[in-house]
């Protein structure tokens, strides 16, 4: 997973790869982790994005939305 932040952001739980042998159809993995904005303003989150393999190793690519949050 790669994931990018404003520089006005900072991570507040270590991030840390994840890899998974297998991923059986129809099931899911949760990757958390936390952030927190050092001054207020409007920001916008970029996409994250996850790469990952079939059993053909054929790689495929999924990309979030971006976020728009406010901070006070």
């Amino acid at each position: 997973m790669q994931d990018v932040f404003p520089e006005e952001f900072q991570m507040v739980s270590e991030a840390s790869t994840l890899f998974y042998s297998e991923l059986l159809p129809f099931n899911y993995r949760t990757y958390n982790y936390m952030v927190k904005a050092v001054k207020g303003g409007m920001y916008v989150l970029p996409p994250a994005t996850v790469t990952y393999k079939d059993r053909d190793q054929t790689v495929y690519t999924s990309t979030s939305n971006t976020v728009e949050i406010s901070v006070g």
